[in-house]
């Protein structure tokens, strides 16, 4: 059995190098101890290959092991360390009482009974000195991975134990102050937020220790009172309620996504409902036989809007090619003359319509005047209809180009005389 189990050890436990890494978690618990100036002793149960015994060393603690492994207590004799082949309990009950300022237990107490476990807790307690310290490591069954599965890979576990149950063993066997330290987790958890249902089963911390301190002077309590106040490890409970609130926020979340997707289908619904309208209109028979009045009419309106901007210099430009020719002249003539006409009857009928209608009529005119180019014979051509404008229209007329430069150098002849 031996044998086995060293090997045993090394396949599930981890190396020395491992072990020795891990432990590094206590040494912050060890510094108040060696800092008193006399070399403090250490009793470590268990000790196997004696890993806790060389962090003990490095510390300035006369550490002994004691284990009923030959083969691990072989490894350890080779490694320089002190230690016994002897059964834990009965060493414990050889010691003096207030002697030993560690004692430590490493993955024993699962392997003990229930009343061994009792009376190793109430010896210990008696060896320890005042102010000293009692570390119990053992796997969590919080972990559900290590709970239902690997505690029992090794065939010498006896049974679980809960890290509420074994913080009050030690506190009814005479602890001052007990603190529970969960151990190997993933440290990138701690801070993490997405947690995932694998990670609940199975990153809860695989170890946890009791830490529990004997009573001891005030001085000797203080300096281990920044260390019991804080927090280790993840605990399946904390793990569990990241969980919960992760999904609470992700169905709060699908909550108002379904309210604006209800919000978007209720949207839609009206939009459908104007379509159904619509195409109810258009297949109407009222709908069919207006159908040739609105194509005139969009015609119409899109005709206005695209000639508005162009009307006054296609209008010139064709009563400008039309007053080149006799014909075009005498066409013109008439049309203005029915157009005078018309205004004139129109103003005398409906006063209200000579603000609009008289400013038109000149429009006209001003923009087959206002050209550059008028040859000799439009510009004979605009005299013609401009004596047949009506004198009231004409007095809102400006006076021709050339008649204006005329007018200006007689003015000015006028004021040079």
């Amino acid at each position: 059995m031996s044998a086995f189990y060293r090997a045993f050890e090394e396949q599930f436990r981890g190396t020395r190098d491992t072990i020795i890494s891990r432990l590094g978690f206590y040494r912050p618990f060890l510094q108040p101890l060696s800092a008193l100036g006399v070399k403090p002793k250490a009793l470590d149960l268990g000790c196997g290959r004696g890993e806790w015994l060389e962090v003990l060393k490095a510390h300035g603690f006369d550490g002994v092991g004691v284990d009923t492994d030959a083969a691990m207590l072989a490894a350890a004799r080779r490694a320089g360390l002190l230690v016994y082949e002897a059964d834990a309990l009965a060493y414990l009950r050889t010691q003096d009482s207030n002697s030993q300022a560690v004692i430590s237990a490493f993955h024993l107490v699962e392997h003990l009974p229930f009343a061994s476990l009792q009376a190793m807790l109430d010896e210990a307690f008696r060896v320890l000195c005042p102010g000293g310290l009692l570390i119990l490591e053992t796997p969590n069954p919080e972990n559900i991975s290590v709970g239902c599965n690997s505690f029992y890979l090794d065939p010498t576990h006896q049974r679980p134990l809960p890290p509420d149950l074994l913080r009050f063993l030690t506190e009814h066997h005479g602890a001052a102050r007990t603190l529970i330290a969960r151990l190997q987790h993933l440290h990138e958890l701690e801070s993490e937020t997405r947690i995932t249902l694998l990670q609940v089963l199975t990153q809860v911390s695989p170890d946890y220790a009791v830490i529990a301190q004997k009573a001891g002077l005030p001085s000797q309590m203080v300096a281990f009172d920044a260390l019991f106040a804080k927090e280790y490890g993840l605990s399946l409970l904390a793990l569990a309620q990241r969980f919960d609130q992760k999904q609470l926020q992700q169905e709060q979340a699908l909550r108002c996504q379904a309210q604006h997707l209800e919000a978007l289908r209720g949207q839609l619904i009206d939009i459908q409902q104007q379509i159904d309208r619509a195409q109810q209109i258009t297949n109407s028979l009222s709908w069919k036989i207006t159908a040739p009045l609105r194509w005139t009419l969009d015609g119409l309106l899109h005709t206005r809007r695209t000639l508005s901007a162009r009307r006054a210099q296609l209008i010139f430009s064709l009563q400008i090619k039309l007053s080149r020719h006799r014909a075009g002249q005498i066409f013109l003539v008439n049309l203005w003359e029915k157009f005078s006409f018309g205004a004139s009857l129109l103003r005398r009928f409906h006063p209200a319509k000579r603000a609009r209608t008289q400013p038109k009529a000149c429009r006209w005119l001003n923009e087959i005047r206002a050209a550059d180019d008028l040859s000799p014979q439009a510009r004979h051509f605009y005299h013609a209809i401009k004596q047949r404008i009506p004198p009231a229209c004409r007095a809102c007329l400006p006076a021709p180009r050339a008649s204006r430069q005329a007018g200006a150098a007689q003015t000015g002849k006028a004021r040079r005389s």
